[in-house]
């Protein structure tokens, strides 16, 4: 499961982490209380960051997990209704549609 969906992912979540980390700064600096937030506890919006980080990056995931299985179960409809065969040029050796002549002088 890569893509780019893993680079967007990390990225969001050391947002996240930065924003945590912000708020340990916070608390650090003796603010009990966020000011711009009418007073919100400090220790409040640290669970809170903790959780929406652990909701965000597990929901992310379990998306990418969905959307895999969907892409195997059609897949695997496609091939229980197909069958897959090889090319007649492929089945001889060639790997284009037409067959290769036999250049004057060589053996085949």
């Amino acid at each position: 499961m890569l893509g780019r969906w893993q680079i967007w992912r990390f990225l969001v979540g050391a947002l996240m982490i930065s924003a945590m980390i912000g708020v340990a700064v916070l608390k650090f600096l003796h603010a009990g209380r966020v000011p711009y937030l009418d007073g919100t506890p400090i220790g409040l919006l640290q669970a809170a960051d903790m959780l929406c980080f652990v909701a965000v990056m597990e929901i992310w995931i379990f998306a990418m997990r969905i959307k895999a299985r969907a892409g195997l179960a059609a897949l695997d409809e496609l091939a229980s209704k197909y069958e897959l065969q090889r090319l007649a040029a492929q089945r001889n050796g060639t790997t284009s549609e037409t067959p290769q002549t036999a250049s004057p002088g060589s053996a085949h």
